[in-house]
C-alpha cells in the first residue's frame, strides 16, 4: 500500500511521534453533588456507578422515604438555564448516564406527593 510506505519513509526520516495529547474520556467515579429534599439540602459525594435505586437505597435514611416511594430529578447546572430538571426513571441506569458532575443537584420528591406527571409547585420539588 502507498500509505503505509509514505507512513515508514516519515517514520524514517523524523522519527515516530509522541501523541500530542492524551485525553481521558471516563467519568469521574465519584462527585459532590447537592440533593434537595423540600427545605434539607445536603451536598454529598456520590459513586457514579451506582444505580438509581442503588442511589435511591443510600438516600431513605435522609430523606425517610421509602427507595420505591422516592422520585428523583437530575438538574444538570450547566444546562439549567436551557431544561428543567429530568426524571431518574430507570432504576437499573448508571448515574454516570446522566453525565452527572460536581456541582449538579438532585432533586428527591416523594410519589405520594405525585399531582400531575411533571413536577408542579405543589410537590415539594423547588425548579
Amino acid at each position: 500500500m502507498r500509505v503505509h510506505t509514505l507512513y515508514s519513509e516519515l517514520v524514517a526520516i523524523h522519527g515516530k511521534l509522541d501523541p500530542l495529547v492524551h485525553v481521558d474520556l471516563t467519568p469521574e467515579k465519584r462527585v459532590k453533588v447537592t440533593f434537595t429534599y423540600g427545605d434539607l439540602v445536603e451536598v454529598r459525594s456520590v459513586d457514579v456507578y451506582r444505580t438509581v435505586f442503588e442511589l435511591k437505597t443510600k438516600l431513605e435514611s435522609m430523606v425517610k422515604i421509602p427507595a420505591n416511594r422516592m422520585r428523583l430529578f437530575y438538574v444538570d447546572q450547566v444546562m439549567k438555564g436551557h431544561h428543567g430538571p429530568e426524571e431518574m426513571l430507570y432504576p437499573n441506569k448508571q448515574l454516570y448516564r446522566y453525565n452527572i458532575s460536581n456541582g449538579d443537584e438532585i432533586i428527591i420528591d416523594s410519589k405520594l406527593n405525585r399531582c400531575a406527571s411533571a413536577p408542579s409547585s405543589t410537590s415539594s420539588i423547588r425548579s
